[in-house]
């Protein structure tokens, strides 16, 4: 398969969608933010933790959480691309894999036992490792694509979806079986389907970033689909079993929901919608547990650009939504595996520490 892919459909696979027709099945309220009574946390003290400190002519990115203490990041030794850990309690490094390719991305399986790494030696192909934390070397997997989307299974490690793109923007997409080593085509509409439980990929069909479309369950072995009857869904993401979805704004509101693999719907709360002028956009959401995630809540709707108000980050466990620090921007998060920690900023480089709300900078590049 080889499909035509514009730059506006890529983004708008993101977006919200307009005005939703059907009403929703409840009407939970909006979490009420009362600037008047901030979110309670203990007072900010001088912070002993200690920081990684980095040279800037070495230093590449921070990837993500190894476990609750240890933080994944990659720098240049040498001929070598280094895949080190840093302890946040102890300040201690070790390189846990090296690589003479340039390390593009890395992955933490949810089993804690794997990671994926994807590396490139020329800007038309992609190596993709899956390692064990030992250094045993799983599975190789070789793509052709200028950039390449990868999607996890985060029961099975050794399923993997591909997507391919290729100079044009058009896409190949693909789902590895680490069990039989097969690469196979997989005809999908959807450049960025998600895994949904250990066999089933859920896909959208958005025909246009401001309607919202319907999303399609496909058996990854039969190929056989099914609808899961919303038909204005405007965003969704997936863990393990369960799925988040979003629905096209009602009056200016937003209805997020969670859909099991039985297909049970829950509403879990209505937010403000946000745009980005034509485009109506999703919060960052971090997944920690299959009914337990957290995600930025803006406090009131409209243009991003001319929002007066931050975002404050919320957790939201078994349908409740509790505010756990305020003041935040829209910005990418990451967190530890038991929701204690996590990273915010495009650059990861401020903690903050879920229980307290208190944040601090962890990661110090030296001029």
């Amino acid at each position: 398969m080889n499909k035509s892919l514009i730059l506006a459909l890529i983004i708008s696979l993101f977006l919200v969608g307009c005005t939703k027709k059907e009403p929703a099945i409840e009407k939970p309220p909006i979490i009420p933010i009362d600037d008047n009574e901030p979110v309670e946390h203990k007072e900010e003290t001088p912070q002993n933790d200690p920081i990684l400190h980095v040279n800037p002519s070495t230093f590449h990115f921070v990837a993500t959480f190894l476990a609750n203490d240890r933080i994944l990041y990659v720098e240049k030794e040498g001929n070598f691309y280094q895949l080190k850990s840093f302890h946040i309690t102890t300040g201690e490094s070790e390189v846990i894999y090296e690589d003479e390719a340039f390390i593009t991305d890395v992955f933490v399986h949810p089993d804690s036992e794997h990671l994926l790494i994807h590396t490139s030696e020329n800007n038309d192909s992609a190596l993709v490792k899956i390692i064990k934390l030992d250094g045993t070397l799983e599975h190789e997997i070789e793509i052709s694509s200028t950039e390449l989307s990868i999607e996890w299974n985060a029961i099975d490690p050794k399923k993997v979806l591909f997507t391919a793109f290729h100079e044009d923007w058009s896409f190949d997409l693909f789902v590895f079986d680490g069990h039989s080593e097969s690469l196979d085509l997989l005809l999908l509409d959807d450049p960025f389907p998600k895994w949904f439980g250990d066999g089933q990929i859920a896909s959208a069909d958005f025909e246009h970033p401001l309607d919202g479309g319907e999303i399609t369950i496909t058996d990854s072995k039969t190929l056989k689909s099914r609808k899961i009857g919303i038909k204005n869904a405007i965003f969704f993401d997936t863990f393990k079993d369960s799925m988040l979805v979003v629905e096209a704004p009602q009056d200016g509101i937003s209805s997020y929901s969670l859909i099991d693999s039985k297909g049970e719907k829950k509403v879990l709360m209505n937010m403000p919608a946000i745009s980005n002028y034509s485009e109506w956009l999703v919060p960052e959401v971090e997944w920690i547990h299959e009914k337990e995630f957290f995600l930025l809540a803006p406090q009131e709707g409209g243009q991003l650009d001319q929002l007066t108000s931050p975002f404050q980050l919320m957790h939201v466990s078994d349908g409740n939504a509790i505010p756990i620090a305020k003041d935040l921007e829209w910005n990418p998060m990451n967190c530890s595996s038991d929701g204690k920690l996590c990273m915010v900023g495009y650059t990861k480089e401020e903690m903050v520490h879920m229980e307290t709300g208190e944040r601090r900078n962890w990661i110090q590049i030296e001029e």
